[in-house]
């Protein structure tokens, strides 16, 4: 999976005028998960991002019967989403 450079910084841009104020992580080396995304990047430009989910109450890895999603998670994702659409419709296609 590699990330359109434009579209990943749409992604950064966003992360920082949301109000939660994330912090970004480089990921060092990639990653083994299986995604199909990297086949819709095929086709569209996109970047592929990580949303950290997991509850500081239990420390079970994600895809355990005892993870625990951290639900705030979800509203947080629907903003940044949508504010990174909005600002790459300010840049044009």
């Amino acid at each position: 999976m590699i990330n359109d450079p434009a579209r990943n910084a749409t992604i950064r841009e966003a992360v920082t005028t949301i109000p939660e104020g994330l912090n970004v992580e480089e990921m060092p080396k990639p990653s083994m998960g299986g995604e199909d995304f990297a086949e819709y990047v095929q086709h569209v430009p996109g970047a592929m991002f990580r949303l950290g989910c997991q509850s500081s109450s239990v420390g079970a890895m994600l895809h355990s019967p005892h993870f625990d999603l951290d639900e705030r998670a979800l509203g947080i994702g629907a903003r940044l989403m949508t504010r990174a659409v909005i600002l790459q419709a300010g840049k044009g296609r």
